[in-house]
């Protein structure tokens, strides 16, 4: 898988990308960096503990990934869910979350196909 095929699973914008960081090797530098945070498992741990400020921290923080990454296909849901922790709407979050967790698995899983293909 090349980075451009990457991106293209995860509806995400190569473009944007090759104008910030100008290379492939320095975007999939940080892409391959990306399964290392932890944020979503952050947010997921304090969602099942009830806890809204941790919730909201992480997955705003998540929110900053997706955008410096450009990961434009997971960027609305985690919007959606930041905006309604903001608001104090945790059912509304909690109602996201099986969504987010389908679209953080499938960039999770790009993201080792990515790394197998240049490992080879």
């Amino acid at each position: 898988m090349t980075l451009q095929q990457f991106y293209q699973t995860i509806q995400g914008d190569y473009d944007g990308m090759c104008s910030r960081l100008v290379t492939p090797e320095r975007i999939q530098r940080f892409v391959l960096l990306f399964p290392q945070d932890d944020s979503y498992s952050l947010f997921v741990q304090s969602m099942d503990t009830g806890d809204a400020a941790s919730a909201f921290r992480a997955i705003h923080t998540l929110k900053g990934l997706c955008l410096n990454l450009g990961f434009a296909g997971m960027l609305p849901l985690v919007s959606q869910i930041t905006e309604a922790l903001r608001a104090g709407q945790m059912d509304l979050a909690r109602e996201a979350m099986p969504q987010l967790a389908q679209s953080y698995q499938l960039h999770k899983d790009a993201i080792a196909q990515l790394e197998r293909t240049q490992h080879g």
